[in-house]
């Protein structure tokens, strides 16, 4: 950084104008100048007048917001311009040191702000702000530098802080009043943090909202290039898995609920769905971990990192079968609900879903999404274990064999546990 850009700027403002003067520095420091505010420089538990001045005396520009609020304002900001116009006396006339910014269109009252230039950015915030950087780096006309600068200025800063205490002890009840303003400036500080992490947080869940509906299509349309085009051995993928099946959940949620209702399918409350939600995840880690047992005992390659992945993501199947059986997804939840879990219990399920053509159809439908989701499996595995599609059909087959049995008799069990809990 060159010698022009190290010059600190001080920004004098009043309280009502701290979002400007807040943007301001923001921008100044983005063109590589050293502003100086006191909401953002004053350590704590250190002696704000004597940081003040301090900045005043070490800054190469004195900024004035000039506004409705600041001109006729009493505060500490007369202060603050009182030291910066007994500074402007010791220089040469030809010396730049006020830079007084108009932000909007009002009249100062202090006659030597009226011999000044002004900025005005309320009819354009870029061109006051080119003009400023223009004063701030120098040109032809404004030869600054910091060197120069300290030679010009013989300050005092004794003088000054004798100043700022004899102030101070004739009128304690504007200090109580600039505290009170550092208190309200900083409360505005802190808003506008909060602000800016509830849209970090509302960027963040659009953009993985984005992510997850890509996914989900890529994976329906051209599971093999999907499959070839992720990194399934490493972790990133995985949290990236683990984020796709949470928002495929959060939608599901937001379809289904509506759905049973209409239907007559029991719901409980919010808390009943989320917890079956996290559930689900978990059983999704069990029933992928058999999935790679059985493909490393038909003699495949892949991690155990990649084997999760892929099940997550073929999960993206689920709601679109959950959707093609809800007829039958009704009358299992109806009985599940009220019956215990047991060989007759499915018996029993069986002989009601035949006794109907559109249960018979809707069963139907549900193995014909089975069967595209074992076809997906299928791809998915191929690809990380590099086996035969025999040897994958075999992994695919036990595996769902294991699955259901592990959703019938332990699965089921729990969420009726769970239900009866909430009941």
């Amino acid at each position: 950084m060159n010698e022009l850009n190290s010059l600190k700027v001080f920004i004098s403002y009043a309280r009502e104008d701290f979002s400007f003067a807040n943007k301001l520095y923001n921008d100044l420091k983005l063109s590589k100048v050293k502003p100086w505010i006191d909401t953002k420089d004053i350590l704590p538990g250190e002696n704000w007048q004597k940081a003040i001045s301090k900045a005043i005396k070490e800054s190469a520009f004195f900024i004035i917001l000039l506004s409705s609020n600041s001109i006729s304002k009493k505060g500490y900001i007369q202060k603050e311009l009182k030291v910066a116009l007994d500074l402007l006396n010791q220089l040469p006339d030809s010396e730049i040191f006020i830079i007084p910014i108009r932000i909007d269109d009002c009249s100062p009252i202090n006659e030597q702000l009226q011999n000044l230039h002004y900025a005005d950015f309320f009819s354009s915030y870029e061109d006051g702000l080119q003009k400023i950087l223009r004063v701030i780096n120098g040109s032809d006309d404004i030869p600054v530098s910091t060197i120069k600068k300290k030679n010009q200025i013989d300050f005092n800063l004794s003088q000054i802080n004798s100043q700022l205490m004899t102030v101070q002890s004739k009128s304690k009840k504007k200090d109580s009043l600039y505290q009170t303003e550092q208190i309200v400036s900083r409360q505005l500080y802190n808003d506008d943090k909060k602000l800016q992490t509830v849209q970090n947080f509302i960027q963040f869940f659009t953009q993985t909202l984005k992510n997850t509906l890509l996914r989900f299509f890529s994976i329906l349309l051209s599971p093999r290039n999907f499959f070839n085009s992720i990194e399934h051995d490493k972790i990133d993928e995985l949290v990236n898995a683990l984020l796709f099946i949470v928002f495929l959940s959060i939608i599901g949620l937001l379809i289904y609920s509506p759905i049973y209702l209409i239907m007559g399918i029991k719901v409980l409350n919010f808390s009943y769905l989320l917890t079956d939600t996290i559930l689900t995840l978990i059983f999704c880690f069990v029933v992928g971990t058999i999935f790679h047992l059985f493909a490393k005992l038909f003699g495949g390659k892949g991690s155990f990192n990649s084997s999760i992945v892929i099940f997550l993501y073929l999960l993206s199947l689920s709601p679109i079968i959950q959707i093609l059986s809800l007829p039958v997804e009704k009358v299992m939840r109806q009985m599940i609900f009220d019956k215990p879990i047991n060989i007759k219990f499915y018996m029993q399920a069986s002989s009601i879903i035949f006794d109907s053509p559109v249960l018979i159809i809707s069963a139907i439908m549900q193995f014909i999404g089975y069967l595209f989701w074992g076809v997906y499996a299928i791809i998915g595995f191929k690809i990380i274990h590099q086996v035969g599609t025999t040897r994958c059909f075999f992994i695919v087959l036990f595996g769902c064999n294991v699955w259901q049995f592990f959703s019938c008799f332990i699965v089921i069990p729990i969420l009726q546990i769970l239900f009866h809990a909430y009941k």
